[in-house]
Order: structure tokens, then C-alpha cells, then sequence
């Protein structure tokens, strides 16, 4: 679950991986 979820912020951007973060 976790993997997943970082292996899709490694393809966005900054900014969206914090979308990520607020999401979680």
C-alpha cells in the first residue's frame, strides 16, 4: 500500500505529492 503510493509521488511532481499526502 505504501509502495504504491510512493512509487506514483516518484512520477508527479513535488506539488503533487503533497495532493498525495492531504489525500492519505
Amino acid at each position: 500500500m505504501t509502495t504504491d503510493w510512493i512509487m506514483s509521488s516518484h512520477a508527479c511532481t513535488s506539488d503533487e505529492t503533497d495532493d498525495v499526502s492531504r489525500n492519505l
